[in-house]
């Protein structure tokens, strides 16, 4: 059990008040018999003199002044000490009666404490009064160390003020809150002299309270009201302070340790506002968003939705909130005239059923005043659904204008094919004239022609020559999407090798060599995969290097790549490459020699229409793949292929040619 010390010049400042107002004194000794509290009546009712009471005074010098009060012998005194030390040390009451120099007798009762210590009451009362049940009611209630026990195991510390505001008793947590002030916890200490301390030492921090806001609730408490706040600890922690007025006047502190509690306390309001700013940020996206949103729980009964929603279908908040059902939402929708009569009875039908699927849907709503609402139906696990509610409007309107600009681009084109095709059909007439007058003109009137005559005769044959290669170029570039063909698999090695055959003449005159790898077959049009490689090849001899021998090499290889009509998948492609070592070109022209009349050159240093790349480009694309060029100047030309295994039937279905 703690103990209270007291030292001599503190005693000075006055007694101690009593647990009790009572005409008893007491004094309480720990357990090696050494003073450690008492009141001011003990010291006044044995006339002990100021001077003589301090702590740690032992038992036996009390015992002995009494002796000397009663002015008894050595050998008495002697006796009269050993046999109230045995009492008490055997744990026996010991009592004890004189009479005072006024006449008036002094009874004490020393009882041993259980655990070890003594306390030790007295009162005065006339040689004739029957004192010892007095005194033996005042001792147990003094002696109560099971109750000083308890107290000190107490884990919320508590202290005793007197009616003067003066300590009288504090337990051990008290003393260990309070450790830079604890050797001023003595009785005696006036409160307000501890609390300035207490701040003064940073035992207590300034914050919400200081000394002089503390103590001026403790003066509430000394009017009778209940005074509670809280105070940090210099060490971090926190303390929850109760102050009450006893029946007897005296004040009861008591303070309990809060230090988790805050810091649990501080974790939830840095979680409230963590959601609180969740919430404001929810909110604030809730209404941001350029789809209306609605969650739903699985009874179909709104649990949230944002403005743009409301503001889309012209709904009121009073009527739209929490709780309503789907159906009623509807019904209200429908009241509003959002929707003409032969679709009011299809949305009210559809939606409701929509909400009870268990799998993602959308639906769309056709709303009286033109527009047009996407609804996409979201499940949730557990129950209840999200759904999103879009204003597709414009994009229909575009879907729609696409459209029909695509439909009237598709006649136009189709038209131009046709006057380019047609076109050159016809030209080939007039052309057919030209060249026959010009050949009679020149078997039939060379001889009757000058120099100059024979020379346009020769330029005009050259240019209807070059009339017809044009024509001849153009019927292939347009017959390439006018002309249906079936789709079939073709064996690019065959092909490759008639088409060699058929410029051996060229290949001859340029002393070429054509290296043809083993390439894969295909499924495309016969006479397009052979228009291709024809050109390509025609290409590479054209632009051949003068004084160096044309090199074509063809290699082909299977190859997988991603699908780009269906994200996930990949598609098994024919990738060829066509390689030469001609003069080659500079990679910023790379896409600009697939461009129909595009020339890199003169006519004069190499002939063609600049047509032929251009069809290849528009055959590689009837048959969804892709052609790219790469070019170094003076070494080549690499032209890289790629073509889809297989291909939908030009029949319009979807089946794949196998």
């Amino acid at each position: 059990m703690n103990v209270l010390t007291m030292t001599g010049a503190e005693a000075a400042d006055g007694p101690v008040s009593a647990p009790e107002a009572t005409p008893v004194g007491f004094a309480l000794f720990d357990a090696g018999l050494r003073l450690i509290a008492w009141n001011g009546p003990y010291f006044e009712i044995h006339q002990i003199p100021e001077a003589f009471a301090h702590s740690g005074r032992p038992f036996e010098d009390f015992v002995r002044f009494r002796c000397a009060q009663e002015q008894l012998k050595i050998g008495e005194t002697e006796r009269r000490t050993n046999g109230a030390l045995a009492d008490v040390k055997s744990a026996q009451p010991h009592r004890w009666q004189y009479s005072r120099d006024d006449g008036m007798a002094v009874h004490s009762l020393a009882v041993p404490l259980y655990g070890g210590g003594l306390v030790d009451v007295c009162a005065v009362r006339p040689p004739d009064a029957d004192v010892e049940g007095f005194l033996e009611q005042h001792a147990a209630f003094c002696s109560r160390s099971d109750v000083l026990d308890a107290l000190d195991c107490m884990a919320d510390g508590l202290a005793l003020f007197d009616t003067d505001d003066r300590l009288v008793f504090c337990n051990d947590s008290f003393r260990e809150y309070h450790e830079r002030v604890a050797d001023r916890l003595l009785p005696g200490a006036k409160y307000a002299n501890l609390l300035g301390e207490a701040f003064e030492t940073g035992q207590y921090v300034a914050g919400e309270h200081d000394a002089e806001s503390i103590y001026k609730l403790h003066k509430q408490v000394l009017k009778g009201s209940l005074q509670t706040f809280e105070i940090a600890l210099g060490d971090g922690r926190w303390l929850h302070c109760s102050e009450t007025k006893t029946a007897d006047g005296n004040t009861i502190s008591i303070r309990s340790d809060i230090t988790e509690l805050k810091r649990r306390e501080s974790e939830l309001t840095k979680l409230s506002d963590a959601l609180r700013m969740q919430n404001l940020h929810f909110d604030t996206a809730l209404n941001n968003m350029v789809q209306g949103l609605c969650l739903f729980d699985s009874e179909q009964r709104l649990i949230v939705c944002n403005q743009r929603y409301l503001d889309m279908y012209g709904f009121s908040a009073e009527v739209v909130k929490p709780g309503i059902k789907l159906r009623e939402i509807m019904e209200y929708s429908i009241s509003l005239g959002n929707y003409r009569s032969d679709d009011a009875a299809r949305a009210l039908a559809s939606r409701p059923q929509q909400a009870s699927q268990v799998e993602q849907s959308m639906l769309e709503q056709w709303l009286r005043d033109g527009r047009v609402i996407a609804v996409l139906h979201q499940p949730m696990d557990g129950g209840g659904s999200v759904a999103t509610y879009e204003d597709i409007t414009e994009r229909k309107r575009a879907e729609q204008r696409l459209r029909e600009h695509a439909a009237d681009l598709e006649r136009r084109n189709r038209e131009l094919q046709d006057f380019a095709y047609v076109a050159s059909h016809d030209l080939q007439e007039p052309l057919r004239k030209i060249e026959a007058f010009g050949d009679r003109l020149q078997t039939r009137y060379a001889g009757d022609l000058d120099e100059s005559g024979q020379l346009y005769i020769e330029r005009m044959q050259s240019a209807a020559g070059r009339m017809r290669t044009l024509i001849d170029d153009l019927l292939s570039y347009s017959r390439v999407s006018t002309r249906e063909e079936p789709v079939e698999q073709c064996d690019l090695n065959r092909i490759a090798a008639d088409v060699v055959s058929d410029l051996e003449i060229a290949i001859g005159e340029n002393d070429a060599q054509i290296k043809i790898g083993n390439l894969p077959t295909v499924a495309g049009t016969p006479t397009h995969m052979r228009q291709l490689l024809q050109n390509l090849i025609s290409n590479a001899l054209k632009f051949s290097r003068e004084g160096v021998q044309p090199e074509v090499s063809i290699t082909g290889q299977y190859i997988s790549e991603a699908d780009p009509d269906n994200p996930g998948a990949e598609r098994d492609l024919c990738e060829i490459t066509v390689a030469d070592n001609g003069i080659g070109f500079e990679e910023k022209y790379a896409q600009q020699i697939f461009g129909i009349f595009q020339r890199l050159h003169g006519r004069s240093a190499y002939e063609g229409t600049g047509i032929g790349l251009a069809t290849c480009r528009k055959i590689i694309e009837r048959h969804r793949g892709t052609i790219e060029a790469h070019g170094v100047p003076g070494e080549g030309a690499t032209f890289q292929i790629r073509l889809p295994v297989s291909q939908p039937n030009n029949g319009g279905d979807d089946d794949v040619v196998e």
